[in-house]
């Protein structure tokens, strides 16, 4: 399993799109310090918070998309060029080569965390500066207590984008085409964040629960926490668990 997950890691660091998301993402951060600088607007924030403040933007954009992108190579490309079987002539289940692109996956999501974190952070101290303490959220923090609250926060974010990840391999399982796979997820993104306009289906979306950590790192809501998690729990079961059903039911060898 060691192998398979490895060999699925080395697939994602190898193509060139990972390290184009990186550079992106240092202009993510870069752009509009650099435009609020030239244009001299006053900052409510320092450079100690500046990461959890851009955190959720981050969470809630750029990550996602590099995550249908990813998906599509593992799975939808690979089937549609027929790459996949080559992994299936091997004594390798289906069930634990879909285990092992899911992990590849978040271990994926975890090193662009760490990349947006040391960005945001050295961005941020060079532009605002460290500022004598955390401010978040109308909360005052000492600067101790606000880089464990900007770790946990970056720690925590890893669970929502782990269930979309449960989403969009399903996605790609689903549908055939890499190209119309872009599409369906990319909608399915624009349409999640469209309807959580609308109070009534909110709490039932994914991308409601991208800024948990929010939540209950400073002034817990315990309800919607626990109500986040249960939401969270069922896409993430629920879709891994389709996805290993459409890929065992899928005709690869031939």
């Amino acid at each position: 399993m060691l192998n398979l997950i490895y060999n699925e890691v080395f697939k994602i660091f190898a193509r060139k799109k990972v390290y184009v998301f990186m550079i992106l993402t240092v202009g993510f951060h870069l752009l509009p310090l650099i435009i609020s600088t030239v244009m001299q607007q006053p900052m409510t924030y320092n450079g100690q918070s500046y990461p959890v403040i851009s955190l959720e933007s981050f969470l809630s954009g750029l990550l996602p998309m590099l995550i249908i992108l990813l998906a599509g190579d593992l799975t939808a490309s690979e089937y549609e060029h027929g790459t996949l079987k080559l992994f299936l002539v091997s004594p390798v289940t289906r069930t634990r080569l879909l285990g092992a692109k899911a992990l590849a996956l978040i271990i994926t999501v975890i090193v662009l965390l760490i990349v947006n974190l040391l960005a945001a952070y050295g961005l941020g101290i060079l532009f605002l500066g460290w500022g004598d303490g955390f401010e978040f959220s109308k909360t005052v923090l000492s600067s101790s207590e606000g880089i464990f609250y900007t770790l946990t926060s970056n720690a925590v974010a890893v669970i929502p984008q782990m269930c979309f990840a449960a989403v969009i391999l399903f996605l790609s399982l689903a549908v055939v085409n890499g190209n119309a796979f872009i599409g369906v997820s990319l909608g399915f993104l624009v349409t999640m964040q469209v309807a959580a306009n609308f109070a009534a289906v909110k709490p039932f979306l994914i991308s409601s629960y991208f800024g948990i950590y929010k939540w209950f790192l400073i002034q817990p809501r315990w309800e919607t926490v626990i109500s986040g998690i249960a939401v969270m729990l069922v896409y993430g079961v629920c879709f891994l668990t389709a996805a290993n059903y459409i890929l065992n039911r899928k005709d690869i060898l031939t």
